[in-house]
């Protein structure tokens, strides 16, 4: 496959690098900033064809492409790649707005464009393990889910002012369009989200415009709650999940970077005891991206859809938006305050 990689920043560089290590691919990267070869490994070099300008584009035939751009110009490349018929991965979100996102979408679903919104969480063995006790149906009735996710931002990214990503801006990101992806779990389980409601505040110590915490309150179609508590201040990166269903509870807890310590535990209320389903003290984060990637070309070497769609990214941002739109509204005033 001719495979184009749009943004060079960290994502773009994770998807190259990905990318370079399968056999039988052409691989191309344009990114609209200057790239400094002198620090690009010698061996990658050699694998990838680095594009100087966008009419560069226009001279490939690419069979797929992967969207690393800042979000508020997704929608450019989707509307130039998919006027050539390119097959296209979109990171999240699909953009920072929902101006023009279903006009955008209908003109690739009228060429067959095969495409797919990162979710590279969807991916992770513990996720595909909770997925697959969901879907069984032994535990009965799901419940309710509880996450949370917290992570310093400075930290995530070593080496680049963290005050100048696209996480920082409340226009483009902010904690709750930037951990997009919590929402997207909770949707795989339980379909659409009916009701939300949420909390945001933005502490000032990290001087960002978006919100930097988020408490996330969430009804879905088949009548489970959710409940979601983001943050970009605490400096362990920390996930933790609870499941709870009518005969049982799953408790999954994820902390560190790169190894990973990953546990996930059952609780059967018919046995009355907690048993540890999968534990990893050296999980390597890198290995849901891969799989992730795998699964795309996957999916458009056998032109069949994603599990993930376009349109599955469309309603991702619609209701992070809207959670969004209701913290603003409701301002970050401390409960308990007189008025």
């Amino acid at each position: 496959m001719n495979i184009l990689v749009a943004g060079y920043g960290s994502i773009g560089k994770r998807h190259v690098n990905n990318l370079a290590g399968i056999s039988g691919h052409n691989i191309y990267v344009y990114d609209t900033a200057p790239l400094d070869h002198s620090i690009i490994d010698r061996a990658l070099s050699e694998k990838v064809t680095f594009l100087k300008n966008m009419n560069d584009i226009e001279k490939y035939h690419f069979d797929a492409a992967f969207i690393c751009t800042p979000n508020s110009t997704h929608l450019e490349y989707l509307k130039v790649l998919g006027e050539k018929g390119v097959n296209l991965f979109i990171e999240k979100p699909i953009s920072s707005s929902l101006d023009n996102v279903k006009e955008v979408i209908e003109g690739l679903e009228s060429k067959e464009i095969i495409t797919m919104v990162a979710c590279n969480m969807r991916f992770h063995p513990a996720a595909g393990i909770v997925k697959q006790l969901v879907d069984k149906g032994d535990l009965g009735k799901l419940h309710f889910m509880h996450s949370e996710y917290g992570y310093y931002l400075p930290y995530q990214r070593p080496g680049v002012d963290y005050k100048k990503v696209y996480a920082a801006h409340d226009d483009e990101g902010g904690i709750i369009l930037d951990a997009i992806h919590e929402i997207n779990l909770m949707r795989w389980l339980s379909g659409e989200v009916i009701e939300s409601d949420c909390w945001g505040h933005n502490s000032g110590s990290l001087e960002i415009t978006g919100f930097d915490t988020a408490f996330l309150l969430l009804k879905f179609a088949n009548n489970t709650m959710g409940e979601i508590r983001l943050d970009y201040l605490q400096k362990a990166k920390r996930r933790f999940y609870e499941y709870v269903f009518e005969k049982g509870t799953i408790l999954w807890e994820s902390s560190g970077k790169n190894p990973e310590y990953c546990e996930v535990k059952l609780y059967d209320d018919a046995s009355k005891k907690w048993e540890t389903i999968y534990k990893n003290s050296e999980y390597d984060v890198n290995e849901m991206f891969v799989k992730q990637q795998e699964y795309f070309l996957e999916c458009v070497s056998e032109k069949k859809d994603t599990f993930n769609t376009a349109w599955d990214g469309y309603r991702d941002l619609e209701a992070s938006l809207e959670l969004k739109r209701k913290a603003k509204e409701r301002g970050s005033k401390d409960i308990g305050t007189k008025a």
